[in-house]
């Protein structure tokens, strides 16, 4: 998933100056499979939203192009009406990886599904400018706190 959204970010069609990714795994319908998704936050341009908008199944078909899938995946596109929906939105992104109802260690063949599913991924990933912007905010804390002691 990480490399096909690589992949999507490198399209003519992706028009985010930066995004926010984190991925969450939840537990399938039949209970014992995993399903790993993205949450995503991106910021565009506000030209997006006069003819450069992509539509719903626009998105739908990036996705399914980037992730190389025969089938059309499910996603949730939605822009935020205000800003100050922005830090609500935020902390919904980035609370967990895994519903803690879903951390169930007496069932073994979930914990273990959950366990690969997760190795070797990346909680939250910053591109563009929110790559600069965070790494900026760390470096102030960074300097803060050698300040402080």
């Amino acid at each position: 998933m990480n490399q096909s959204f690589s992949r999507m970010t490198k399209l003519k069609d992706w028009q985010a100056l930066g995004y926010l990714r984190t991925t969450e795994v939840t537990r399938g319908r039949d209970g014992k499979s995993a399903h790993p998704h993205f949450h995503c936050l991106l910021m565009v341009k506000a030209s997006y939203f006069g003819r450069n908008y992509i539509s719903q199944a626009e998105w739908v078909e990036l996705w399914k192009k980037s992730l190389r899938v025969d089938y059309n995946p499910i996603l949730d596109v939605q822009a935020l009406k205000t800003e100050s929906s922005l830090v609500g939105l935020l902390a919904e992104i980035i609370k967990y990886q895994c519903k803690p109802n879903d951390l169930v260690l007496s069932d073994r063949d979930w914990f273990l599904e959950l366990t690969r599913q997760l190795h070797r991924t990346k909680a939250i990933a910053f591109g563009g400018i929110f790559k600069e912007y965070f790494r900026e905010l760390e470096t102030r804390f960074l300097m803060k706190r050698c300040l402080v002691r």
